[in-house]
């Protein structure tokens, strides 16, 4: 059975970046709930199957959602890049 940082006590749930991406009290960094566990795992016995069902489930919105953005800015930058091209082409720059 695989282990997520959503199933370990060291994910600190009151320590988030937005929903679905919490601090790891243990690495000092910031995790997707999704990810699997790293060495340091321990399984969180103090929630139960649905809490942690949940967490893991906003791990993933959270990680599409972080996809999508960085797709969305590389394609207005893009656009930018092009409309910048046009005016100095039109303007004979």
């Amino acid at each position: 059975m695989n282990s997520y940082c959503s199933d370990c006590k060291f994910l600190n749930t009151n320590d988030a970046k937005c929903d679905g991406i919490y601090k790891c009290s243990k690495s000092k960094q910031y995790t997707k709930a999704c990810t699997n566990g790293c060495q340091s795992f321990e399984k969180n016995y103090g929630l139960n199957a649905y809490e942690k069902e949940k967490l893991y489930d906003l791990g993933k919105k959270a990680s599409f959602d972080t996809d999508n953005t960085s797709i969305f800015g590389n394609i207005v930058v893009i656009i930018l890049l092009i409309i910048a091209i046009i005016v100095t082409k039109v303007m004979g720059l």
